[in-house]
């Protein structure tokens, strides 16, 4: 291979950040300010972490060339077509992919993943949309977080182009007609678009998702931006590039760029989707549902605690905002592949673009991902509920307060856990009356339906365990257990502090219990908890009740009613 000086140095700069680092150089360095005390001793008096400086000075040159190399224009109102990649910037985005992309890690086919999975799951086991996470099979390398973060910005140029949208526009309006041949992709994006794929799947697979700068996350960021290309905003002015590109070449042809900047929309936000645009998700067909199917496998990993529940909401609420119910129609009618469509060429060419990494037909479409749809929203309710329940009296009159203007446990969150489960019906198509956990009225419904019907109802002994004909009802199916049924086992009075508790005061009023018990000789036995005894006349004394703020509120408000009655 015959390379200028130029191009020598362009594979050089791009191998640069999987060159090993000296063992000296340590990732990040700490800036210390000294003061000078009396003594003449100097002590620090702040510290900050700053990035090496060859890493900054190396994203800012990358992101110069990127510029300089990715040719991108404003919209013109009509399409002239492409114009055809020069040789130093094809070079350049051939380089980075064989790099960044394709060199650390490589993927199964297809044809050989899928073998492998019937073989481990059996020949006949449906292969669809929502065994993409089974489907990719590599030794996953993490890349270096400075690959993830120059990435970035080569996604963000590449689908900034205004000729995308001019593009899109003519064929959605039949100027371009059916021909096979044409995406609704620059030829950087469409170089880009199939070690794009496979880097998304590899991280999505495989990255680690509780690391902030994990690759999971820089590759959620670059989907997203590939994903809504309608985001980008575009100013008529012309602004030059930097001086020290100028003085690279001064004859190529791309000296100038237009004013385009993708814009990264608000969690909550409304998808600003057109019409227009259902060519280019014709283009991308791939893009928008394995990757879609990954996510929601692996976003159930996602840390809804309490400390970092609105950090993972957001996470969710940016994928699911994407899929608005006119994008989701527009996969669901090109994943069926009717006869005869409109964009059925478009998507013959993006498959055939992808080669032997094209997924596997999916009839059903995004409905396929129903089970992992759901079991998220599981993780979500229940550790929102949990939170909810473990709340104690002062969190609880905040969380009141707060929910007069939108916001705290009570209104701001369940308010958006409310907007999450109704975009996830329309993305998976769940029924209307879908709930991701029955609500009282049904369960009540339901446990009345199973106690007119003996069939249907698990018998239990006076302990609480199945008898043998109930555990033989369940292991034939004829009924099933509801956890929210279950019944408490043990000593109530030694459980742990509930959410409507004071916890401090449980140890004091346990010990006291227990020791008037002994006195006046009430034991009960641990085992009798669980027992549901229909005398009112109690076996022991139990003074926990005290540590309930509702009954002490109750009994303050009659002291203070009698005291007003009685002076």
């Amino acid at each position: 291979i015959n390379l200028s000086m130029l191009e020598y140095y362009l594979v050089v700069f791009i191998r640069y950040p999987l060159a090993p680092a000296p063992l000296e150089t340590q990732p990040t360095q700490t800036k210390t300010a000294t003061t000078a005390t009396r003594s003449g001793v100097t002590l620090p008096v702040a510290s900050r972490r700053t990035e090496p400086y060859g890493e900054l000075v190396y994203h800012q040159l990358y992101q110069e060339y990127t510029n300089y190399y990715i040719p991108s224009k404003v919209p013109q109102g009509q399409s002239n077509g492409f114009a055809p990649l020069q040789r130093p910037s094809e070079l350049f985005i051939r380089i980075t992919v064989n790099l960044w992309m394709e060199g650390q890690n490589s993927l199964w086919p297809t044809a050989k993943a899928v073998k492998d999975f019937q073989e481990r799951r059996g020949a006949q086991t449906p292969v669809d949309l929502n065994t993409s996470f089974d489907l990719v099979r590599t030794k996953y390398d993490p890349p270096p977080y400075q690959i993830s973060r120059s990435l970035h910005k080569l996604v963000a140029r590449a689908v900034s182009d205004g000729a995308i949208m001019d593009m899109a526009q003519d064929m959605y309006a039949g100027y371009r007609g059916a021909n096979p041949e044409i995406l609704c992709l620059s030829p950087t994006m469409t170089i880009l678009q199939l070690p794009f794929f496979n880097y998304i799947r590899g991280a999505f697979r495989h990255a680690s998702i509780h690391v902030q700068q994990s690759p999971f996350y820089a590759a959620l960021n670059d989907w997203l931006v590939w994903l809504e290309p309608w985001n980008t905003r575009h100013e008529k002015g012309r602004v030059q590039t930097q001086r020290i590109m100028n003085s690279v070449s001064r004859t190529h042809a791309g000296s100038t760029t237009p004013s385009s900047r993708v814009t990264y929309p608000k969690a909550t936000q409304r998808s600003t989707y057109k019409d227009c645009w259902e060519p280019y998700i014709a283009s991308n067909l791939h893009l928008y549902t394995v990757p879609l199917a990954l996510f929601l496998r692996r976003s159930r990993e996602l840390d809804f605690s309490p400390r970092e529940y609105q950090r993972s909401l957001n996470t969710v609420q940016r994928v699911f905002r994407v899929f608005s119910p006119q994008v989701v129609a527009v996969i669901n009618k090109l994943l069926q592949k009717e006869a005869g469509s409109k964009w059925s060429s478009v998507v013959a060419r993006h498959e055939s673009n992808l080669g032997v990494f094209v997924p596997p037909k999916c009839e059903r479409g995004l409905a396929s991902c129903q089970d992992d749809m759901q079991n998220l929203l599981e993780e979500m309710y229940l550790q929102h509920m949990k939170k909810v329940d473990s709340m104690d009296i002062v969190d609880r009159s905040i969380a009141f307060i707060e929910s007069f203007f939108g916001g705290g446990a009570y209104a701001g969150e369940e308010k958006e856990l409310r907007l999450v489960i109704s975009k996830a019906k329309t993305i998976v198509t769940f029924p209307n009356d879908f709930d991701v956990i029955p609500s009282k009225s049904r369960l009540a419904s339901d446990s009345q339906d199973r106690s007119l019907d003996s069939d249907r109802t698990a018998d239990r002994v006076s302990t609480g365990f199945f008898s043998d004909s109930g555990l033989e009802k369940i292991s034939t199916g004829a009924t099933k257990c509801n956890p929210l049924e279950i019944g408490y086992f043990g000593d109530r009075m030694l459980s742990r502090p509930g959410s409507h508790e004071i916890a401090l005061l449980i140890p004091w009023l346990v010990n006291i219990s227990n020791f008037l018990n002994s006195r006046l000789g009430l034991q009960v036995r641990k085992e009798d908890g669980f027992a549901r005894d229909e005398s009112l006349i109690p076996k022991r004394v139990n003074l926990r009740f005290l540590a309930d703020y509702r009954n002490l509120v109750f009994m303050t408000l009659c002291y203070w009613l009698l005291k007003f009655i009685w002076g």
